[in-house]
């Protein structure tokens, strides 16, 4: 998608291609009306459950592979979260280029126009994001608190599924190339670095993890190994949940251990950083072994450990 790589440039010109943010459901646009929302959910729950695609996706990639594990198109977290706890879903379709805290307070606002007109009072609110969805579902957790929003009572649980909390290799990996062809005194490298250095501002995020507008603030994002990422806290009444992965079957092999889930590696998605004081406490969380970045988005296993957690 031209909005992950390229979406914050799309959003300051107010180009037609920024995608903007906003719900879907069975593939279309869903306002935040009374009528559109009554409409949608004509067997609406007190239970509601956010999905938040990953970088360059959309709302789709939850039904991944949906035919290979279940036999139909359409099944996915979210349909299966509804049958056996009774949560409402709903899908998010976001600009990923965009900083990821600015994602995240967009979408806190969002909660809160959604329910506003859902139509029923929600008693409990659950977000899920993958990947990149998982930082934002983070963020938005934070600024719905920081910024009182009515429904950050409600929230009860955040998921994040694959998510690199102290940042992706690859970003790291084309930060360090770009910063050394820029070294390089020679035409070859200089429209390649410039190409580089053009990736979004959501890219850049995941370099360290950011989730708040302090960490790239009047900062340089080309900096190299300036990792600013803060403490933020979690929020107390709410279960923050991990759900990793590692290519190889057992997750201390040395290839799982380099490559993670090909994308995130496992100490990442876990926030298990080596510094005590920077580590993301997680209530709980769980790791596959032989699953990679996208089979964890809709993974018959992976939604076992989900529900298990939401249900405890």
């Amino acid at each position: 998608s031209i909005n992950g790589f390229f979406g914050d440039y799309l959003s300051e010109k107010n180009s037609r291609l920024d995608m903007g943010m906003s719900l879907r459901h069975e593939g279309r646009h869903l306002p935040t009306t009374r009528r559109a929302l009554a409409a949608a959910f004509p067997e609406p729950t007190g239970k509601v459950c956010i999905f938040v695609h990953s970088l360059a996706g959309t709302e789709w990639l939850f039904s991944q592979s949906a035919e290979r594990h279940y036999g139909e198109p359409d099944v996915n977290f979210g349909s299966r979260l509804r049958e056996d706890l009774g949560y409402t879903p709903i899908y998010l379709r976001y600009n990923s280029g965009r900083h990821i805290s600015e994602n995240g307070r967009a979408l806190a606002k969002l909660i809160t126009e959604t329910l506003a007109a859902y139509p029923m009072p929600v008693e409990e609110i659950a977000l899920v994001g993958h990947s990149m969805g998982g930082l934002v579902a983070r963020s938005a957790a934070h600024y719905a608190a920081k910024q009182k929003e009515p429904w950050v009572g409600q929230l009860r649980h955040v998921a994040c599924v694959g998510s690199p909390h102290l940042g992706a290799p690859l970003e790291k990996a084309v930060h360090l190339i770009t910063a050394a062809l820029q070294k390089i005194d020679a035409a070859g490298t200089r429209v390649p670095a410039e190409i580089l250095k053009l990736r979004s501002a959501g890219v850049k995020d995941l370099r360290y993890g950011y989730t708040v507008d302090e960490e790239w603030t009047g900062r340089d994002p080309d900096a190299v190994f300036a990792d600013a990422r803060r403490n933020i806290p979690l929020l107390d009444h709410v279960g923050y949940y991990f759900l990793a992965a590692t290519l190889t079957r057992d997750p201390e092999h040395p290839v799982g251990r380099l490559l993670g889930d090909l994308l995130v590696r496992l100490p990442s998605a876990q926030g298990a950083a080596p510094e005590p004081a920077r580590r993301i406490h997680f209530d709980d969380g769980a790791v596959f072994t032989a699953m990679n970045h996208l089979h964890i988005a809709n993974h018959p296993e992976v939604y076992e450990a989900l529900r298990e957690l939401f249900a405890a």
